[in-house]
């Protein structure tokens, strides 16, 4: 078996102004469609065979969310997720609009067994969460990422904003079909921004 295609690589979006916030995405599917917390993850894909973390992080947060990555990735190591699979993050300080994110689909036998194929967003919803907020939302497994970046960040900032040393990006073919498109007013984001609403009651 190669391994090396059952690990994956993606990057974790931050700002810092006003507030320091992470974006998570929400996977589309009927599986996680009553899920919210502990569903909302980051950014990532399969890492191919020969290809590089950072070069598949790239290409898959096009594929996924449409998402052109514009300064350098800094490095927040590796986590094993759940079923033993490696998860390569990286971070990027960038500006993203979630109502403006477009995902491909997927198709999967739905409802099991019926011999009908359904057609799904891989990314059904995205948004900005505080740390703790996103140590609630995100997938256990990752966990640990959204407080790696925070301990990072605390660094950069004593060290009077000395730059990341990432990588610069390169180029990431994008290879979407059948793009969707959610805004404001998909149920999965009303849901969220509700469930945001009542903590904050």
């Amino acid at each position: 078996m190669d391994l090396q295609k059952r690990d994956s690589a993606g990057i974790v979006f931050y700002r810092r102004a006003p507030n320091e916030l992470q974006l998570l995405v929400h996977p589309g599917g009927p599986y996680w469609r009553n899920r919210l917390e502990g569903a909302w993850q980051i950014p990532k894909g399969a890492i191919g065979s020969g290809e590089a973390p950072d070069a598949a992080a790239l290409r898959e947060v096009a594929e996924e969310v449409g998402i052109a990555v514009s300064g350098p990735l800094g490095p927040l190591g590796t986590i094993r997720q759940a079923g033993g699979k490696a998860f390569t993050a990286f971070a990027v300080e960038q500006e993203i609009d979630p109502a403006s994110i477009v995902s491909n689909r997927f198709e999967l036998a739905w409802p099991p067994l019926s011999g009908t194929c359904q057609s799904f967003p891989e990314i059904d919803a995205a948004r900005w969460l505080a740390l703790a907020e996103a140590r609630e939302a995100i997938l256990p497994s990752q966990r640990p990422l959204p407080t790696r970046l925070r301990a990072i960040l605390g660094g950069r900032d004593r060290e009077a904003g000395r730059p990341w040393p990432g990588r610069r990006p390169r180029a990431a073919h994008s290879c979407r079909t059948s793009p969707f498109r959610f805004t404001a007013h998909s149920a999965r984001f009303r849901a969220a921004r509700k469930l945001q609403h009542l903590r904050s009651g």
